[in-house]
């Protein structure tokens, strides 16, 4: 989170005050994540943040195509890859998140908040977490 710039997490729960306060905190570039907060985020990324910057781009994206339950011969044409070089990919992605399926793989992303965004129809990735 604070790598990728985030100022801070307050909780709609807050007194409007704390929530105007919050905001003007922010705009003033200060950082208002509390302590237990930036512990949960190196936690994060510690044991998830890690794994996920193993995987190369090709891995997400055919993981990304895994998620959104497409086979390997839909993944494969729609990568312009052989199938076998899918299963490939997803025996690498499986090792590197320490699962044992595929189910488990879709599992880990929801599990971890892990999310990728895709624009295009073919499923091809345009985001990343």
């Amino acid at each position: 989170m604070v790598a990728a710039g985030i100022a801070g997490f307050v909780l709609k729960e807050k007194v409007p005050e704390q929530i105007v306060d919050a905001v003007r905190r922010a705009a003033r570039q200060e950082v208002i994540l509390t302590a237990e907060q930036l512990a949960r985020a190196r936690r994060w990324q510690e044991e998830v943040g890690v794994r996920w910057e193993s995987l190369t781009r090709r891995e997400r994206e055919v993981l990304a195509l895994v998620v959104k339950g497409w086979s390997t011969r839909q993944i494969a044409e729609a990568v312009t890859i052989e199938t076998c070089t899918v299963e490939t990919h997803v025996g690498n992605i499986l090792a590197k998140l320490n699962v044992a399926s595929r189910a488990e793989a879709v599992a880990w992303m929801w599990k971890h908040g892990v999310v990728w965004q895709t624009d295009d129809p073919d499923g091809r990735i345009s985001q990343s977490w």
